[in-house]
Order: C-alpha cells, then structure tokens, then sequence
C-alpha cells in the first residue's frame, strides 16, 4: 500500500457565527496515511469523541500533518484549561493514553506562513498573562508557526503571537521522540513585534531538536530551562528579550549542537533586569555574526568541546559581555568557559592540538568578541584535565580584559603552559584580592609552565 495524502478542509467561517467544522465527534475513526501528509483545516474541528473517552487515530509515521483553522485570523489552544479558542486542541489530541494523533509523525505543524491569530500553549486568551502548571506531551516533532507581521508591539503584542507556558515534553520516550519549534518572527534588533513569549517558568525537554526564531521573556518569567538530548539533537536560537523579573536564567542543553541565528540580540529591558545564560553543547556556534549577548550582569557559562565565536569572514563582530555597572565590579556577571569533556585541552590564542577547544585570536585579543567589565572570567575548572596552553609561540600576546582564572583539576589536571605574553587592562585586577594583584590565578596538578 503507498502513501495516502488527506486534506480535510472546511470552510465554515466561525467568526460569521458558523458551528460546523471538520467533525470525528461520534468517535471510532482510524486514519493511516501510511507516511503521507495530512492536512485538517477548519475553525472548529470536533477531533476527539464528543462523549466519553477518545477512541479515534490518526496515524502516519514519517508524514507530516497541519492543523490549522481555516480563518487565518482564528485562535489556537494547545492543551488550554478550557476551550477558550476557536480551534481548541486539548492535550488528548498529542499525547497520552487515548491521543488522537499516534506516534512518530516527521512534524505536526500548528498554524503556519499564513496564521495571524495568536497561539496559546498550555493557557487560553483569560490567563495568557499568567504562569501556568500545565503539561503537554507529545510523541511527534511539533512546530507552531505564525505569519510574518512587521508592525510594532503597540499593535501586535496580544495578536500574532504564540504564548507558551509550562512544560512541553517527549518524556524521554526514545520511540516516539519530539521535538519543538516556534517559528515568530520578528526583527532580531527589536524586542516584542512578533516574538514568542514565555510566561512564567517554561521547560521544554525533547529528545529532538528545537527551534526558535525569537523568545520573550514576559514579567512572570522566572526560569526557561530548553533540552534537546538525543546525540544528535540541535537547538537554534533567535533574539532573546527579558523584561523581567529581577533575574530570568536561561539554561540551553543540546546533545549536538547550540546555534545563534544572524544578528540576534539577546538582553534585557534594562540595568534592573539580569539574564544569566548557560549554553552546553557539543559545539556552540555563533558565527553567522551580528549577535550581541549582553546579560546586565547575569553570570554567562559556555561548555561545549567546539567553540565558534568569531565571525565568519565579511559578516558583523559578535559580542558577549555582562555589563551592569561599568565603575562596581560586583554587579557585573562572571563568565565561565570549559569543555564538554574533561580531558579536552583549551587553547587560547593557538591551534597546535588538533582536537582541542580552541579559543583563537580575536575571542579576547584584537576586535574581540569578549567585551571588558566581567566581574572575571574563568577559563577550565576544578574538573578539567586536559591542557591549557595560551599562546602558540613566544612572540604572541594574548590581551584580556577582566580578572581571569586559569582552572585545571588540583588531582589530575594537566599542565598550564603560557608562551609569550599576557597582558590584562582590567582597572579591577589590582583590587581584587582572589586574583592577586596581576588580576591571574592559575591552579593545576601538572604545574605551570612559562616559555617567554
């Protein structure tokens, strides 16, 4: 049997007061594609039994299938505490013991280019604003897109959205894997046109990969913590905008790779506000360049075995620094930078070990993409065993900006070689005690070697 393409298509206009839509509500509908992609379009689709426990599925495993209402206008819940849209999709229709919508389809699409009414994960258009505890499970990738609007927020901030909060997961189930992506889009320079919000503390854990085109981060928001775990698994990132509250940490975790779109700010409203920012990867890539990462003195953790910082060749200089207050060192962020795997070595400013992180020129030296002011930096840790050497020869300089510790485990870590120079324009290493008064501290088993 081959593939089987469905569209089921009404188009009853709910705005204009019409009760019909796509309707499987006497229950006992089976539907398999057999890898075929299926599209159901309708403002008020009845997917689920109208009474009782839902006995109805649709299967297609490798195909894709679109939900979308048929008014591009019309709202979406996903898994709302009551039927508050007009395309309501309670969390029977993605996952749990009678879901409507089987397992291992390539990608369930919500809305799409064209969906201009907003999108309410976990919560309905009543609450919107509001941190929820609410979960919605699902066994397939699902991907909810909105249309591209241009206009500013006064216009566009309770419509053409997505809303988001509480958990959304796979459960870790390695036969029907999720994955998620919020396709908003939005102007990477400027917070709120189209972005996706998140109220209140989010989590969402898949064993596939992720995606978002923009995040903001509403008043409510007190922790976004995204995982993508499969060995494979990627999660890319557009803008991030915090508005609050005092401190809103962002924990990203892919089992392959950490990407940062072109030209995406991630910040905060104002000084008053902090985004401490952990990213752990295989490799973390920031190289399409453009992007700006300032977190207003909230700590920023990079661990990853692969680093790309640097921008490729023509494209704008990054930057990262957690600046809040450029004259009092303690209100600014600590920046933290190691491997994924203990025993790889970190080169600074050198690339004389094939599979080592390398931190070249122009990550601290020269038009760097590390910014001054950090309350200080540190470079390995206390579990890091592989070497660090800075510099390739001795005639390089290697220029930092804040008070820098060079970390190796005080049992078993490697040596800590230094060639050539080391200079630090910090106005803080001399007034900051844990450093010395050269603003460097360096600790290791193996020892240190100076090769001037």
């Amino acid at each position: 049997v081959g593939k089987l393409n469905l569209n089921f298509l009404s188009r009853a206009d709910a705005s204009a007061g019409s009760t019909w839509g796509v309707n499987f509500g006497a229950g006992g509908v089976a539907i398999n594609a057999n890898g075929g992609d299926i599209s159901i379009i309708s403002d008020l689709p009845k997917l689920l039994n109208t009474t009782g426990n839902n006995t109805n599925t649709i299967l297609s495993v490798g195909g894709k299938i679109t939900i979308a209402p048929y008014i591009n206008s019309a709202t979406i819940c996903l898994n709302g505490a009551s039927a508050g849209c007009t395309t309501n999709l309670s969390a029977t229709v993605f996952g749990g013991a009678n879901a409507l919508l089987q397992p291992n389809f390539s990608n369930i699409l919500i809305g799409g280019p064209k969906q201009t009414g907003t999108v309410y994960v976990n919560t309905v258009p009543t609450t919107y604003s509001t941190a929820q505890i609410r979960t919605l499970t699902i066994t397939s990738p699902l991907t909810i897109q909105e249309a591209l609007i241009s206009g500013a927020c006064a216009t566009n901030c309770t419509n053409n959205r997505i809303f988001v909060t509480g958990t959304v997961t796979d459960g870790g189930v390695t036969t029907s894997p999720g994955g998620f992506n919020l396709i908003a889009y939005t102007v990477p320079t400027a917070a709120n046109n189209s972005m996706a919000a998140f109220i209140g503390p989010v989590s969402i854990t898949t064993i596939g990969s992720q995606y978002y085109s923009s995040l903001y981060l509403s008043s409510d928001t007190t922790n976004t913590v995204l995982t993508a775990s499969g060995a494979n698994s990627n999660i890319t990132l557009g803008p991030i905008y915090a508005y609050g509250p005092a401190s809103s940490p962002v924990t990203v975790l892919a089992g392959n790779q950490i990407t940062i779109l072109a030209n995406s700010n991630i910040a905060t409203f104002d000084a008053t506000k902090k985004l401490p920012l952990s990213l752990t990867a295989k490799t973390i890539d920031i190289s399409a360049g453009g992007i700006a990462i300032q977190t207003r003195g909230g700590d920023i953790t990079l661990t990853a075995d692969t680093m790309l910082l640097t921008p490729v060749e023509g494209a704008a200089a990054n930057s990262i620094q957690s600046l809040n207050t450029a004259a009092t060192q303690s209100t600014n962020g600590v920046l933290t930078i190691n491997t994924l795997t203990a025993a790889r070595p970190i080169l600074i400013n050198n690339s004389s070990i094939a599979s080592a992180l390398v931190l070249g020129n122009g990550v601290f030296s020269g038009a760097s993409v590390i910014q001054p002011s950090f309350n200080s930096i540190i470079i390995g840790s206390t579990s890091h065993t592989g070497q660090i050497i800075v510099n390739g020869s001795s005639a390089d300089v290697t220029s930092f900006t804040a008070p820098v510790q060079l970390l190796n485990s005080t049992t078993n870590g490697g040596a800590i070689t230094v060639n050539g120079s080391i200079t630090n324009s910090s106005a803080w290493m001399s007034a900051y005690s844990t450093f010395g008064n050269y603003g460097m501290a360096i600790a290791s088993s193996t020892g240190l070697n100076l090769n001037g």
